[in-house]
């Protein structure tokens, strides 16, 4: 008896399902990292919106009455794009795989799924795209860039600074908002790395290396997260970011959030083989300016 695609239509599908995962989780990519994953219902464009902080407690005297605190509420926009590749293998290759081609493809078809979530994600930064209120992500008028240099100490403090002084609603006192990590070109990911791990400043007090030490006050206050997609960009620029799963930084949608992609099959029959379908539906946007900071670098 022959073998026929047709035969084994489930199995092949229930495999290649199984390698292709294993490339998407096994992909080098950080974009669940520095982003906040979040379902989307539909591709019609969509308001991500959330309510501005609560103006703080005004004294209320004797016999007076409490007035009404106001909230506001800000939104950026998004919508979902479909990305996807098919790819064939005849009946023969699938009975002779000596090579062990039909689990190599899904599996790097998966990677390619996760590379394009990633790519996606960075572009929010690299792109520096204008945001609800008409103003770039990255603006001065958002106090969200920072004085071009190296990362150092100072430079770091200065992110720092920038995010916690960064108000909202009518609130006129900053929100505090911690650094979480810097994000940095894989040029840099050494330099932050010991920045962050030193218990001296690796800088030290004269600006040079091997200058005169003294504490470092960065000493494992945040985690790196370095990309080569960034190095494309500019090796020398980074950003600092708050926490996105606490602040809203870069949001990371997926249809219905189905995070992972998917695959489907359809057998051939002018050409004797199966052809499979690999789609993903995700896009990224910022979802507010404040958690964000950018350095040129030196």
């Amino acid at each position: 008896i022959g073998h026929a695609t047709s035969d084994f239509a489930n199995v092949l599908e229930n495999t290649a399902n199984k390698f292709m995962l294993v490339g998407f989780e096994s992909a080098e990519t950080t974009w669940r990292r520095i982003s906040r994953s979040v379902p989307i219902t539909d591709f019609k464009v969509t308001s991500m919106s959330r309510l501005q902080a609560y103006p703080s407690l005004p004294v209320v005297p004797p016999n007076a009455e409490f007035k009404y605190g106001t909230m506001g509420d800000m939104k950026e926009t998004i919508a979902l794009l479909t990305y996807g590749s098919l790819f064939s293998i005849s009946r023969q290759a699938l009975i002779n795989d000596d090579l062990s081609v039909f689990s190599d493809i899904p599996r790097q078809q998966g990677m390619a799924a996760d590379r394009t979530i990633n790519s996606n994600v960075y572009s929010v930064l690299t792109a520096n795209a204008a945001l609800s209120d008409g103003v770039a992500l990255f603006h001065s008028s958002h106090a969200n860039i920072g004085t071009g240099a190296a990362i150092a100490v100072a430079s770091v403090d200065e992110a720092r600074t920038l995010t916690r002084k960064q108000t909202d609603g009518g609130n006129t006192v900053g929100m505090n908002n911690e650094i979480a990590m810097l994000i940095v070109p894989a040029e840099l990911e050494g330099r932050a790395n010991v920045l962050r791990t030193s218990q001296v400043d690796p800088i030290g007090l004269t600006g040079a290396l091997g200058g005169a030490q003294a504490a470092n006050p960065e000493q494992n206050r945040w985690e790196v997260v370095a990309d080569a997609t960034l190095s494309a960009d500019d090796a020398a620029q980074w950003y600092a970011s708050t926490n996105p799963n606490t602040t809203d930084t870069i949001i990371s949608g997926f249809l219905d959030g189905q995070s992972s992609p998917f695959l489907e099959n359809e057998n051939g029959f002018t050409v004797d083989g199966v052809t499979f379908k690999v789609r993903i539906d995700h896009a990224a946007v910022a979802g507010d300016y404040r958690g964000l900071v950018r350095n040129a670098g030196a």
